[in-house]
């Protein structure tokens, strides 16, 4: 019996020692508690950290002003790319499955993303490539999540072609983040194994992707094609982009940069 009263006093204590780790220093602690492992130290652990913050920011004070800038940057940041999820969204419940084949169709959706890029960049006094950025990462959500929707497998049609919306835009607004760009491109080779919608327009002009693949390319002429090509390669070209490519040679896929 006498056992059984001091296990259920032991669990009684550990208990206790749990709850009062957070405890402040000025609560009094019995003096006897010491004995089964209560903290001596005259302040908590969370009391110490706070004063060595408040010390921190004391000793350099830009370090706080760096801190507000950076979480007033996230909140921008999160309203913009919920304006621009809202924006996929009831733009593309309104579009048929082949809306997007035709170019003056995309272009009537570009010129109304344009639109909300500039309202965001002045509103949230943000740059307008960022913006851009977080409307190119917001168009690729789209895509990723109506792929994993249909077992990972790509719907095409408007539900592909809003990758090339993205990539319209990343050229307009010059999006100046590389990790963005490679990202876009590496989900349009996922699904098409190949970049012929940009070298066509590239190498033979802007209506050779028409009459080669049935695409009318976004480009106003082929020198526009060119620089946009060179664009792209060079953010590639900064983040070193791999792909798989089939080499019948070796009957295989081997990573190309």
């Amino acid at each position: 019996m006498f056992l059984q009263l001091l296990q259920a006093f032991q669990r009684l204590v550990s208990q206790l020692k749990r709850q009062f780790v957070w405890v402040r220093c000025w609560l009094p602690i019995p003096q006897f508690l010491h004995f089964y492992g209560f903290r001596r130290e005259t302040e908590s652990r969370t009391r110490l950290r706070l004063r060595v913050r408040e010390r921190l920011r004391r000793r350099n004070p830009e370090e706080r002003a760096v801190y507000q800038g950076n979480c007033r940057t996230l909140r921008r940041h999160l309203v913009m790319d919920y304006i621009f999820e809202c924006f996929f969204d009831d733009t593309f419940e309104q579009i048929t499955r082949n809306g997007l084949q035709d170019r003056q169709s995309r272009r009537d959706v570009l010129d109304h993303l344009s639109s909300i890029i500039k309202g965001c960049s002045g509103g949230q006094n943000s740059q307008t490539d960022e913006v851009a950025a977080i409307a190119v990462t917001a168009a690729m959500r789209f895509h990723r999540l109506a792929k994993e929707q249909n077992g990972k497998v790509c719907l095409m049609g408007k539900y592909h072609n809003i990758l090339y919306i993205g990539l319209r835009t990343c050229w307009d607004w010059g999006v100046r983040d590389s990790e963005v760009v490679v990202q876009l491109l590496v989900a349009i080779y996922e699904c098409e194994k190949t970049y012929e919608r940009i070298f066509l327009g590239a190498l033979f002009g802007p209506h050779a992707p028409h009459f080669i693949a049935g695409w009318r390319s976004d480009f106003q002429d082929q020198h526009e094609n060119v620089r946009a090509m060179v664009y792209f390669l060079k953010h590639a070209t900064r983040e070193q982009l791999t792909l798989p490519v089939w080499i019948p040679r070796f009957e295989q896929e081997r990573q190309l940069r």
